[in-house]
């Protein structure tokens, strides 16, 4: 019977076992990352580049290389920036991640607010309804 695989040479093994271990190797910085990135916020610790790679014990250029860990970061901090900390602190109540928290917490807050404009909408359509009538009466009077 005819081996139809085509012989690999040991040097493409190695190579193979190369990649292998270096994808290996990405991958559980990127879990020791996302675990730093977890216990920092747990923590009310300072999201940056350099305090989630000193936790995770990774580069800075690994985190910056990384597109994914390093737009987290970035939004993580404009996050601790900009937005009260008591945010994060109910993000990790309900078990999401802290972004997501944030923005469902947006959302329910801007849904109030369209809620109450939509009802002082029609409170100031009625009363204009109520001055328009007014005035039909007074133009009435006055012919």
């Amino acid at each position: 019977m005819l081996n139809t695989a085509p012989d690999t040479s040991p040097e493409e093994k190695r190579a193979d076992a190369l990649r292998k271990a270096g994808k290996k190797r990405t991958q559980e910085a990127i879990t020791c990352t996302e675990k730093a990135i977890r216990q920092l916020i747990k923590d009310g610790g300072a999201i940056n580049f350099s305090s989630v790679a000193r936790n995770a014990g990774v580069s800075t250029k690994f985190l910056h290389q990384n597109q994914e860990l390093a737009e987290r970061i970035r939004t993580l901090a404009d996050q601790q920036k900009g937005k009260p900390p008591r945010r994060l602190t109910e993000a990790r109540d309900t078990g999401d991640s802290p972004i997501i928290a944030v923005l469902k917490k947006e959302l329910e807050n801007e849904k109030q607010r369209t809620k109450q404009l939509r009802n002082q909408i029609e409170e100031l359509e009625d009363a204009n309804q109520k001055l328009l009538g007014r005035l039909m009466q007074y133009e009435t009077y006055m012919d």
